[in-house]
């Protein structure tokens, strides 16, 4: 009459299981430690802090206003520190007391009462300490300049573009940051944004309000619409992109000129070299008029070193267009070579964090109108609130503000990451078996490494360097020589290190070369080489392949290293394939 409830294998199987109580950790059992910042940055706060110190000392014996401006600098990190030193100490006695079985119950119920504030100030004394030590970005606190032009999707591109400088302008009026329009193109050719509802070309709106850069650059990337176009009968919904552009504003000329902005000096970024820049002027185009086409009121620059070009034709005076246009091309190529500068550090620090910075091909934004929603692919936040968004108001602010979190926590990696390099190279150097401490030769077998081939020749390089600084006068240098072959593609490349055998005095000097060659392809041989004087006497052979801060010595006999590369390369200005091994034989000179 009763039946059996039905059950399947996996039910039956999981109520055999004995229950495993989940562990549960009370508040009253959190411990500060130091883990809290990382270690790194930890170190580098306190001897920030010494260096405040005696920045300050001598500061107070004999003012100097770069030292001041210095001074002022540090003075957040050492308030930072102390304030983390503090909020240290006191989590650390209050979990002593909470710990220790002597404690009177009531101590132990108040120390109980004042952990859960202590642990929030900690926390906020760990985060101002990590945020004062990343390095603030060089043009924060300059005006901005935002250039907008519609990408993949044709005329539905174009629109949004316009879209989303509506957008900007918006939140430029919202927020009380001063904008000017500098240049507008439609499809047409007009330069009007009043007098024309033709698509958007090209915009370039000027922010002049100092430090705008600092709270618009988040906005640089492609921007992803999805929606359906006015000219779609079907109802298809259609993707379009438009790329967005952010670059530092600097002033016109020298006499605007302050702080570390110098357009004279050459080691500047902000320095452009006339004799560098092509002008030509022009007809300026549109759809007619009594003053199109009658005077050369276009002007184009044009950087030759780089190929970068600007055009500017707003104005009907050609001087107020030159203005315009070397104003933008001076933005263009600062932040250029601020962000090669970067992508080197991106490179240094690919193997602790990765490529932390988003480039401008990837899309950082999508705007859905199916779904009313805005998604920043960076932070990861979502806000179901377009139209908001595309009026500049708190919603768009919000969707910025996470952007900046994000960023601020890449910087952090960052710093990190640069942090641990340069510890690691401090304690390599460091290390007793360092190259005049190694005096015995022993063999060693042949052993396969993983490494770059332009990490190697830079390794040789290095290494040609480390033995003028590191071995003493007197010292006798070992002769070796490194060949790097690459065998894809009948590409051949050599790197070759020779030391001479000698005594490096204050006369002689080093008795090193170095030396890159690559044959042509054509059967033709082209060297680049830095050659010194050499000498071949009583040679000994040393592996440099893999180079950690030390020289490890290999036997009289000679030693092959074969070298596996698994990444794509360049020779020549052409890609070729990963699938290549490159050997590094070392052997008597």
């Amino acid at each position: 009459m009763f039946s059996t409830p039905w059950a399947c294998l996996r039910c039956l199987l999981r109520l055999s299981r004995p229950l495993v109580r989940r562990n549960v950790r009370l508040q009253s059992t959190v411990v500060a430690s130091a883990d809290s910042v990382s270690p790194a940055l930890l170190s580098r706060a306190r001897s920030v802090a010494a260096e405040h110190a005696t920045l300050s000392k001598k500061l107070a014996e004999d003012f100097d206003t770069p030292t001041a401006k210095k001074v002022g600098e540090l003075a957040s990190v050492t308030e930072a520190l102390r304030s983390w030193e503090k909020a240290d100490q006191s989590l650390s006695e209050l979990n002593a007391l909470l710990h220790d079985s002597s404690t009177d119950p009531e101590i132990r119920e108040l120390a109980a009462d004042d952990l859960a504030p202590t642990i929030t100030a900690f926390a906020d004394a760990s985060q101002s300490l990590t945020a004062s030590l990343v390095p603030k970005h060089p043009f924060a606190d300059l005006p901005c300049l935002l250039e907008i032009r519609p990408g993949a999707g044709g005329c539905e591109a174009a629109l949004f573009a316009g879209d989303l400088l509506r957008m900007y302008q918006a939140y430029c009026s919202r927020n009380g940051l001063r904008s000017v329009l500098l240049k507008y193109e439609d499809a047409n050719g007009m330069a009007d944004p009043n007098g024309s509802d033709a698509p958007l070309q090209e915009a370039v709106l000027e922010v002049e309000t100092s430090g705008a850069y600092g709270v618009l650059r988040c906005e640089a990337g492609v921007h992803r619409v999805q929606r359906v176009p006015a000219t779609e009968s079907k109802g298809r919904t259609h993707t379009s992109a438009v790329s967005v552009l952010v670059l530092p504003s600097f002033p016109t000329d020298d006499s605007e000129v302050h702080g570390e902005i110098n357009f004279s000096d050459p080691n500047s970024d902000y320095y452009v070299d006339p004799k560098d820049v092509r002008t030509d002027v022009m007809r300026a185009k549109g759809a007619g008029g009594q003053h199109v086409n009658t005077t050369d009121s276009a002007v184009r620059l044009t950087h030759l070193p780089t190929g970068t070009v600007v055009a500017i034709q707003d104005s009907r005076s050609q001087p107020k267009n030159r203005e315009k246009a070397w104003h933008l091309l001076r933005s263009r190529l600062a932040q250029a070579r601020r962000e090669a500068r970067e992508e080197e550090m991106v490179q240094m620090r690919r193997s602790v964090v990765g490529v932390a910075k988003m480039g401008r091909g990837d899309k950082i934004r999508t705007y859905n109108w199916g779904q009313q929603r805005v998604t920043d692919h960076r932070s990861g936040l979502s806000v179901h609130d377009l139209d908001d968004v595309l009026e500049g108001g708190d919603s768009l602010e919000t969707v910025m503000e996470s952007v900046r979190g994000w960023l601020g926590e890449q910087e952090v990696k960052g710093l990190i990451a640069m942090e641990e390099s340069e510890s690691k190279i401090e304690s390599n150097s460091e290390d007793p078996r360092s190259l005049a401490a190694m005096t015995d030769l022993t063999n060693s077998p042949a052993e396969e490494i993983d490494v770059d081939i332009a990490d190697t020749r830079h390794n040789l390089q290095y290494l040609s360097e480390c033995l003028a600084n590191q071995t003493p006068e007197g010292t006798d240098l070992p002769g070796a020589i490194g060949h790097v072959a690459d065998a894809g593609e009948a590409r051949t490349t050599e790197t070759r290190l020779e030391f001479g055998s000698g005594s490096r005095g204050p006369d002689t000097g080093t008795n090193a070369r170095w030396g890159i060659s690559t044959p042509a392809p054509a059967g033709g041989r082209g060297t680049e080489s830095s050659p010194v004087t050499t000498r071949r006497e009583d040679p000994a052979i040393r592996d440099f392949a893999s180079w950690d801060g030390t020289l490890p010595v290999a036997g009289p006999s000679s030693r092959d290293v074969v070298l596996k590369d698994n990444m794509a390369s360049e020779a020549g200005g052409s890609e070729f394939s990963a699938d290549y091994a490159a050997r590094l034989e070392i052997g008597l000179l």
